[in-house]
């Protein structure tokens, strides 16, 4: 039972993830920037962590990568291309390279 609920638990955090990530479909500004709840971060690089209900948008030529823990910890959950942005409505943390 405990495997089960385990399970279920790792599919509604995966489910929450990918339902979050919307956005356009549009290329990068090249304006090399990270837009986080209303803070804009220029030539972001490293990990950022944030809270729930976050809104993240990708301006860089890189992909981002989602986390699913705060300090780019724990599995890798998704990625969000340039020029996208994410909503995710639990918190996680976001690497630029």
């Amino acid at each position: 039972m405990r495997r089960f609920i385990s399970t279920l638990g790792s599919l509604a955090a995966a489910a929450v993830l990918v339902i979050g990530l919307g956005g356009s479909a549009h290329a990068s500004s090249g304006s090399d920037e990270l837009h986080l709840n209303g803070y804009t971060f220029h030539e972001p690089h490293g990990c950022y962590t944030f809270g729930n209900f976050s809104r993240v948008t990708n301006h860089t030529d890189n992909p981002a990568v989602v986390f699913a823990y705060p300090y780019c910890f724990g599995p890798q959950l998704g990625i969000i291309p340039p020029g996208d942005t994410a909503f995710l409505l639990v918190k996680r943390s976001v690497w630029f390279g």
